[in-house]
């Protein structure tokens, strides 16, 4: 098995493997005590009625690991101790205890364990296929190994990384599904909220410049009405003075009978 994990489709396999092992453990350890427990409490209730299941210590450890996990107990035997119905009921709550808790627990261990490899697929492959690589390297001789390693001092892999992703890498551990969803769902609230930031700024610096053009068209606007109210004035001014020589050399302008006339109809 070890020469597949330089294969694509078996080397995340091997990893899923030995990290189910690795994670087991401690499942095992606590699984151990249980059942040491329940098989000393079995000894002391049907060594007399079945002796060859729990005469001795090793005996009734298997005894009681098979029985945890297959219901595989003669009841006649369990009707013939000494105890009888205190003998039932430690069966019922083993069976209990291991078969639905226990082993669902570890089902589901197994299950994250299995999800987390998966997700990172193909790096654990390369991971693999670098550890082949190194017990290569320790099998040829010093010399080509000197070589091998001259030719290849340096490998660099520069990649943006985002501060929450960052987050999750150092953490260097597998926290479940739901924990990685998390991180994911914040990454994704993360960039979402750059991305409308940086979208409003862009909306208000193009209000900013759309207000400012039209400030600056309103202001030529009004200076174009100043200058146009100013030469209105100049001209009226001009009709004004024409119209008051003509009064005073004697001609009469449109009826008007007056100079106060005049300034009211020019108003």
């Amino acid at each position: 098995m070890s020469y597949l994990r330089g294969f694509k489709r078996t080397g995340w396999l091997i990893t899923v493997l030995a990290r189910n092992i690795t994670d087991a453990i401690g499942f095992v350890s606590i699984l151990m005590i249980i059942i040491i427990g329940f098989s000393v409490c079995f000894t002391a209730m049907l060594s007399e009625s079945a002796p060859d299941q729990f005469e001795t210590f090793e005996n009734s450890i298997i005894s009681t690991f098979t029985m945890a996990v297959n219901s595989d107990l003669d009841l006649d035997q369990i009707h013939n101790s000494e105890y009888p119905r205190l003998a039932k009921w430690t069966m019922v709550l083993i069976i209990f205890i291991v078969t639905i808790v226990a082993l669902n627990a570890f089902i589901a261990l197994l299950g994250d364990s299995y999800q987390s490899v998966q997700e990172n697929s193909t790096a654990n492959m390369r991971m693999e296929r670098a550890n082949i690589v190194i017990e290569y390297l320790v099998l040829i001789n010093e010399s080509r190994r000197k070589e091998i390693e001259r030719d290849a001092i340096y490998f660099h892999k520069l990649v943006p990384m985002d501060p929450l992703e960052k987050e999750a890498i150092d953490s260097n551990m597998w926290e479940g599904q739901l924990k990685a969803i998390k991180v994911a769902t914040k990454s994704i609230v993360h960039e979402s909220i750059s991305e409308v930031n940086r979208l409003m700024s862009q909306r208000q610096s193009a209000l900013e410049d759309e207000i400012i053009f039209q400030a600056e068209e309103l202001r030529d606007l009004r200076e174009e009405l100043s200058l146009q109210i100013t030469e209105m004035r100049k001209q009226n001014s001009e009709m004004l003075s024409l119209v008051k020589q003509l009064m005073e050399s004697g001609h009469g302008t449109r009826g008007l009978t007056s100079f106060t006339e005049l300034e009211d109809e020019e108003d």
